[in-house]
């Protein structure tokens, strides 16, 4: 707000006084007006704009100096700026459609994931079947790394190519493909047994795994799913691992225990660090995430809240996305650079940041009810998000 320049009373008189007081010079001459304040309302139109805006703005800020000349070079005939030319060809708003691999059925969409450009997906039902998508999600085709049997999948992974995939099954085996899911190795880190495998976790390059047994061990390879090693953030002691993420060489892991502790590694899994973005108590730690560096970590607990970290799990900040309140946050995931973040809440909303999870924006893919939001993705850039529901649909949200 301008303040108010000049004698009060006089001619040179310009600006505000107060909140509805503006002084100007017309070709009239000078004038005094009283300016009604304003009301922000607040429309739906209005948000999905705003975060478009957003979602540019952030994705321009991650630009290296390269990308950013490269714009700067192709506006400089235009009478603009290189960003400015960015912003126009890129406020894109995130548009929804449901997808329906198994046909027109609900079902418990446990997982989904997506490799670096959103082309290939892998999702997979609890109690149903593998899908897998080189279209965007447009079509599917069902896996059966296991048999024409329904499995209880409860963990799938995809590299930044779309070429390496593990699925796990929570009552059987640990599955790789290295051929975009068309054929599948039964993997044996513990042996020719049956277990309770967990969630799981592949680097962008698809060498570095990470899979976690539900009352079992951490296991770990850095070759493709041919070797295995055991490794124990606990000590000899079991967990229940959920939730894991590998950044693109190995070097940073981060597993969540669920009823137990965060845990994260700095040297391949050698060594282990138990995090407390929560303070010093047990806690579900159902959703962890990485960028492809591990700078950035991300941390759920079901029925507590969402965590951050900017500087490889030392210190964390806690996040809101649903105002000041305990929530069954099931999964969050980020995009490769760690800006774009998407969480699904159980009995709730899913929800979206585009600033390292500074502000959230509310998605409402399947209409406005809570819903049982679980398995969540993104794209490299964060131009294609996944979702899916335990007793409803899949969805991809699109910039467009």
């Amino acid at each position: 707000m301008a303040k108010l320049q000049g004698p009060l009373f006089s001619l040179e008189a310009s600006g505000k006084l107060g909140p509805h007081l503006t002084y100007s010079k017309r070709k009239s001459g000078s004038q005094v007006r009283f300016q009604r304040a304003q009301t922000d309302i607040i429309t739906a139109a209005r948000t999905t704009r705003r975060d478009a805006y957003l979602w540019a703005v952030n994705n321009w800020k991650n630009f290296s100096a390269a990308e950013k000349a490269a714009y700067n070079t192709r506006a400089a005939g235009l009478h603009m700026t290189g960003y400015n030319l960015y912003m126009k060809e890129n406020i894109k708003e995130l548009v929804w459609t449901e997808k329906r691999p198994d046909g027109d059925a609900n079902h418990n969409w446990e997982r989904i994931a997506s490799n670096a450009t959103g082309q290939y997906l892998i999702a997979c039902i609890f109690s149903g079947r593998l899908w897998t998508s080189d279209d965007y999600g447009a079509n599917w085709t069902e896996r059966r790394p296991a048999g024409d049997d329904d499995r209880s999948w409860r963990g799938v992974t995809i590299s930044a190519t779309g070429k390496y995939m593990i699925a796990s099954d929570g009552n059987g085996r640990l599955w790789i493909s290295d051929d975009y899911g068309v054929t599948w190795a039964e993997a044996r880190p513990e042996g020719d047994n049956t277990r309770a495998w967990y969630g799981c976790a592949i680097s962008t390059t698809g060498q570095h795994m990470l899979a976690g047994i539900n009352t079992g061990r951490l296991w770990l390879s850095d070759d493709y799913g041919a070797n295995w090693t055991e490794v124990r953030p606990k000590g000899d002691d079991n967990g229940t691992w959920y939730a894991h993420a590998i950044s693109t060489g190995g070097q940073y892991l981060i597993a969540g225990d669920v009823g137990g502790r965060l845990w994260t590694s700095d040297d391949y899994g050698a060594n282990w660090t138990e995090r407390r973005p929560a303070g010093d108590a047990n806690y579900s730690w159902y959703g962890v995430g990485l960028d492809i560096t591990g700078q950035y970590m991300l941390a759920a607990v079901f029925g507590g809240r969402l965590y951050t970290s900017s500087n490889y799990g030392a210190t964390w900040t806690e996040r809101q996305p649903a105002g000041n309140t305990d929530n069954s946050w099931f999964q969050i995931k980020s995009d490769y650079d760690g800006s774009h973040l998407i969480a699904t809440d159980f009995g709730g909303r899913l929800w979206t940041s585009d600033d390292y999870g500074a502000n959230w924006t509310e998605r409402r893919p399947a209409g406005d009810a809570d819903l049982q939001w679980y398995g969540a993705a993104s794209s490299s850039n964060g131009s294609h998000l996944f979702a899916g529901i335990y007793g409803g649909r899949l969805y991809t949200g699109v910039r467009s």
